[in-house]
C-alpha cells in the first residue's frame, strides 16, 4: 500500500456520552464475565484471522503496540511471543475481561512486558502508559463490530489520534460473507447476533475515510468470513 505526502484530517464525530460509555462498560461486564474463563477456548473457533492478523503485523525492534478493546490479552501474549522486541500495551472497557487478562500474564510471565489499562477506546491517550510519543500500530481484534454505533466512528478517532504519522492501523473482524451460501450465511448471521456481533459496512466505511486518497489495504478470509484491513498513517 502506498504512502501519501501528507495527512488528512479526520471527519470529526460526536463524542459518546459519559452515561452511553458507562452502558457500554455494563453491557460488556454481564456479557463476559460469567464467561471469562473459558472465553479464550471458546472463541478459538469462530473468531478467525486473528492469527493472521498478528503474522502480517511489522513490528520493529522498540515499537509501541495497543490494542483497543484487549480482553484476555490472547493477542498482546501471542505478539509478545511471536515478536518479543516489541512493546505491547492493552486497553478495555470490561473490568472483568481484564482482571482475567492480568491472571494470564502472570501464568505466562509476561506482565512486565504488556501494560494493561482500564479505558474506553474513545479515552485512548498513549501518554496514560508514560509514553512520550504515539504508537507504533494500534489493532483491533474482533472489537468494532461489538460496538454500538455511536461508539464506532470516535473510537476509530481516538486509535488514529494515537498513531504516529508512517505508523499502522491493524483490524480484524466479521466480514460480509459473499462467498458463503444463503441460507448458511443466513443461520450464520442470525446466530452471530444473539452476542450483539455482525458485519458492520460503517467500520469499514471509516476505515476507508482515514486515508481517502489510498484504497484500503483489506483481505477476505473463508469466503468473507473475516476481513483484515492495514491502514498506514501518512507522513506529512
Amino acid at each position: 500500500m502506498t504512502t501519501a505526502t501528507s495527512a488528512p484530517a479526520v471527519p470529526a464525530v460526536p463524542a459518546p456520552t459519559a452515561d452511553a460509555i458507562t452502558s457500554q462498560a455494563a453491557a460488556m461486564d454481564k456479557l463476559y464475565g460469567p464467561q471469562k474463563h473459558l472465553f479464550d477456548l471458546s472463541r478459538k473457533y469462530y473468531l478467525l484471522g486473528r492469527d493472521q492478523l498478528i503474522d502480517r503485523m511489522v513490528i520493529e525492534r522498540d515499537d509501541r503496540v495497543c490494542e483497543i478493546g484487549a480482553g484476555t490479552a490472547r493477542n498482546l501474549i501471542l505478539l509478545a511471543r511471536k515478536k518479543p522486541h516489541g512493546r505491547y500495551y492493552g486497553v478495555d472497557i470490561s473490568a472483568e475481561m481484564l482482571d482475567q487478562a492480568r491472571i494470564n500474564l502472570a501464568r505466562t510471565g509476561l506482565a512486565a512486558q504488556i501494560q494493561l489499562q482500564y479505558s474506553a477506546g474513545e479515552d485512548l491517550d498513549y501518554r496514560a502508559f508514560g509514553l512520550a510519543a504515539p504508537f507504533d500500530a494500534v489493532m483491533f481484534s474482533y472489537c468494532l463490530s461489538m460496538l454500538p454505533p455511536a461508539c464506532i466512528q470516535p473510537v476509530i478517532a481516538a486509535a488514529w489520534r494515537n498513531l504516529r504519522p508512517g505508523g499502522a492501523l491493524y483490524y480484524v473482524d466479521f466480514g460480509h460473507m459473499r462467498g458463503w451460501p444463503g441460507p448458511a450465511r443466513r443461520l450464520f448471521i442470525r446466530w452471530l447476533g444473539l452476542f450483539g456481533a455482525h458485519f458492520r459496512q460503517d467500520i469499514i466505511d471509516g476505515l476507508e475515510a482515514l486515508t481517502p486518497a489510498v484504497p484500503l489495504d483489506i483481505t477476505a478470509l473463508y469466503g468473507g468470513y473475516a476481513l483484515l484491513a492495514t491502514v498506514r498513517k501518512p507522513v506529512a
